[in-house]
């Protein structure tokens, strides 16, 4: 039993009866929810199986399996960590547009995309893309973008991180050249 974050737990079984006997496989996914008896599968094939919890923290996740007779393994266990990892955007204008990304979770935010979209008649910074590899909890990272553009336009910042943290922001205002004035 193997778990991933972003595929999810993968779980098989091996009948010691017999390499083509097939097997059923129970979950208890350690908050209370149990699955039925999934399957049959073959000997040794390997399941994989998504769950989505209640909330971030440690959740000790079971499985068994029984044979056709039903011979019945103990529990194998792990323990799974849910993230908690929560992101919050600030954008604000003055020289081009500055967006700042904060983790406000208590654990770390990896492999965060940010993506910042502006509408309007705008000549450079229409759409900008930023890769970033952690924000710690607690701290921000700035990005600064500068615009060239005349008239009304809308900012539009998305982020996501691998575990499933997102966010979004949309900010109006006016671009005057380089300048970008009155961000609400």
């Amino acid at each position: 039993m193997r778990w991933y974050p972003n595929i999810g737990l993968e779980v098989s079984a091996t009948d010691p009866d017999g390499f083509f006997e097939k097997v059923f496989i129970q979950i208890d996914w350690g908050d209370g929810t149990i699955t039925d008896w999934l399957g049959p599968y073959y000997s040794d094939e390997i399941v994989t199986l998504t769950h989505n919890w209640a909330g971030p923290r440690d959740y000790t996740v079971k499985a068994r399996a029984k044979d056709v007779h039903d011979a019945v393994s103990d529990w194998t266990a792990i323990v799974v960590h849910i993230p908690d990892t929560s992101l919050a955007i600030s954008i604000r204008g003055g020289l081009g547009i500055t967006v700042k990304i904060n983790d406000t979770g208590s654990d770390n935010a990896t492999n965060v995309k940010c993506a910042i979209g502006l509408s309007g008649f705008i000549l450079m910074g229409k759409s900008i893309t930023r890769d970033m590899d952690i924000i710690l909890p607690g701290k921000t990272i700035t990005i600064r973008a500068f615009i060239l553009g005349f008239g009304r336009t809308t900012v539009d910042v998305n982020v996501t991180s691998a575990e499933g943290a997102t966010a979004q922001k949309t900010a109006r205002g006016f671009i005057l050249g380089m300048f970008v004035f009155g961000l609400k």
